[in-house]
C-alpha cells in the first residue's frame, strides 16, 4: 500500500513542524508530509480481528445472540445513528452479567441500551459492543412499597403489573 499524503486534518488546517495541527494563515505555503500508514492500519485490523474473535467466543460460551452490521438507527425510537460493530442480546440477567464480566476481562468497550427511547446516536461508526437489555426476561418482584425489575423491563408493562398487584408504592403515581 502506498503511503498516504496529508495536506491537513480538516479544511484550512495544515500540519506544523511537530506534526500538530496549526491553523492555515493566508499566504502561507502548505507543507506536504508523507506518512506511512500501512503498519498502523495492519495493526488496527489485527486488533479488530482479535476483538471480533473474542466477542464471538463470549457469545457462544454464554449462549447469547450476537449480531454484526446493525445501525443505531434500527435500535432507537428516533431512528438516527451510525453503524454499530456488535449488538449482544442476552435473555436473562445472568447472561447479561456474564457478558459484562467477560467483556471487561478482555478489555472490550460496551454500552447498555434498553428500548432505545430518548437516545440520540451519532451518525458515525460506533466501535464498541451494544449490550441490548430490552429482551431480558424476568418478572417484577413486589415487596411492600418496593418493586424490582430487570433493566429492559417496559414501563407500560410495569404499570399493568403494578395495577394487578394493587401496588401502592411510588411508581403508582407514575402509572396514573
Amino acid at each position: 500500500m502506498p503511503p498516504l499524503l496529508f495536506l491537513g486534518r480538516s479544511p484550512g488546517e495544515g500540519l506544523g513542524a511537530a506534526g500538530k495541527a496549526e491553523p492555515y494563515r493566508s499566504g502561507q505555503r502548505l507543507s506536504r508530509k508523507r506518512v506511512d500508514m500501512s503498519n498502523s492500519r495492519q495493526s488496527e485490523q489485527s486488533d479488530f480481528i482479535e476483538r471480533d474473535e473474542a466477542i464471538e467466543r463470549i457469545a457462544v460460551q454464554l449462549g447469547v445472540r450476537a449480531e454484526r452490521g446493525r445501525r443505531f438507527a434500527e435500535l432507537t425510537s428516533l431512528r438516527v445513528g451510525g453503524a454499530v460493530d456488535w449488538v449482544i442480546s442476552p435473555e436473562t440477567e445472568e447472561q447479561a452479567a456474564g457478558v459484562v464480566n467477560e467483556l471487561d476481562q478482555v478489555g472490550i468497550a460496551w454500552r447498555p441500551l434498553g428500548s432505545g427511547s430518548n437516545v440520540l446516536a451519532d451518525d458515525g461508526d460506533h466501535h464498541y459492543v451494544i449490550l441490548s437489555v430490552k429482551d431480558l426476561k424476568g418478572e417484577p418482584a413486589f415487596d411492600g412499597h418496593l418493586v424490582s425489575v430487570s433493566a429492559g423491563y417496559s414501563l407500560p408493562r410495569l404499570c399493568i403489573d403494578a395495577a394487578r398487584e394493587e401496588f401502592q408504592g411510588p411508581s403508582a403515581a407514575l402509572c396514573g
